[in-house]
């Protein structure tokens, strides 16, 4: 079995990374799919204190979720800013869009076709902005039982760092990125709450995305660019922000503990992170991270649905169901997820070979 520590010299990955991205998959799949049980297993009783004393402590991270969601932001605020020091900009997006589309596309036609044979089929002013991930602008609804609403800011994302390091931001003007990056968090701490409509997502941009930002200062402070106090100061402010907008935006979460301890445990993970030891196992469960989101909670209902025609009594149906879940994700990462990631680099690698300025001069 293959280990190896810290970075991942052979793959480029990192590893503590890897671990943060199976913790947010659980956090997600367990607060939308197993919370009910877990919060009965805590109260029960009849089985003994220990077990459930340890199901409890784990019952704030994993309520509806959110740790999960603040998890993949600062994983992505801090992944997204090593990169662009090492990407040209249109290198950046080109391959962006090729790991966040394909996998996404499949699933939102995947789930429009079921929709379409238990009931009517989905207008296509309404597919037609879900499947490029601009619904937000259109007031369009979520698909995918609605967790495409974080793919919507990290689009969103994408693009403003893409135009920051179109700049010089991210190279030798790098002195200005953390000045620009501080006006972006004054701007959703003063900006009217996006989206707009009185859903259940109210202000979600506004609460979340301040946490790709704090992911970006980690590296920054990691490569030397900001030192402790400015590290420390934009944490706070953080912090201090989505604690105000959660009672102007989202009073039903006044109560919950999520984004608190996904900071702390990302930032413990990350101080620890050189001692962190990666195997064939963490790799694979991370690589299933993105379809087991995609996939988790629209589909949970169509395969209790047939587990219950095919009937197999001697295993709990949502054990089946969790079976049938990573099966399909291990089937679309193979199948559609690297197959894109490939194929984006090898139409790299052709158009670097056809257009370089070598080439050029010598035709």
């Amino acid at each position: 079995m293959n280990v190896s520590t810290g970075y991942q010299q052979e793959t480029g990955r990192i590893a503590f990374l890897d671990f943060l991205r199976i913790i947010a998959f659980s956090s997600v799949l367990i607060g939308h799919n197993f919370y009910d049980q877990a919060k009965s297993f805590a109260a029960n009783s009849s089985i003994h204190a220990t077990p459930r004393l340890l199901v409890g402590w784990a019952l704030p991270l994993s309520e509806a979720g959110g740790a999960g969601v603040v998890i993949f932001f600062l994983i992505s605020g801090y992944i997204i800013s090593r990169i662009l020091t090492r990407q040209s900009t249109w290198k950046f997006l080109f391959k962006r869009i090729f790991r966040i589309y394909p996998l996404y596309i499949a699933a939102v036609l995947m789930q429009a076709i079921y929709q379409w044979r238990i009931a009517s089929p989905i207008p296509f002013s309404v597919l037609g902005p879900q499947l490029l991930l601009i619904g937000d602008f259109f007031a369009t609804p979520y698909s995918l039982g609605g967790v495409e609403w974080t793919l919507r800011i990290e689009m969103v994302f994408y693009v403003l760092m893409a135009c920051l390091q179109s700049l010089g931001l991210m190279h030798n003007r790098a002195k200005w990125l953390p000045w620009i990056l501080l006006i972006c968090l004054w701007v959703l701490a003063f900006l009217p709450p996006f989206p707009i409509s009185p859903s259940w997502s109210k202000g979600y941009t506004n609460l979340y995305a301040p946490f790709l930002v704090f992911g970006i200062f980690i590296d920054l402070y990691e490569r030397r660019r900001v030192n402790f106090v400015w590290l420390a100061c934009v944490g706070l402010f953080v912090c201090g922000q989505h604690f105000f907008l959660i009672s102007k935006y989202q009073p039903s979460w006044l109560n919950a503990h999520f984004a608190i301890l996904a900071l702390a445990l990302f930032l413990v993970c990350w101080v620890l992170r050189n001692l962190f030891i990666v195997n064939s196992w963490i790799l694979f469960l991370s690589s299933l991270t993105y379809g087991v989101y995609l996939f988790h909670l629209w589909t949970w209902r169509p395969m209790g649905d047939f587990l219950q025609r095919v009937r197999l009594p001697w295993l709990p149906v949502d054990l089946q169901r969790l079976v049938l879940l990573l099966s399909l994700c291990l089937l679309m990462n193979y199948c559609v997820e690297r197959p894109a990631i490939r194929f984006a680099e090898k139409l790299l690698q052709y158009w670097s070979r056809r257009f370089s300025p070598l080439n050029s001069s010598g035709s």
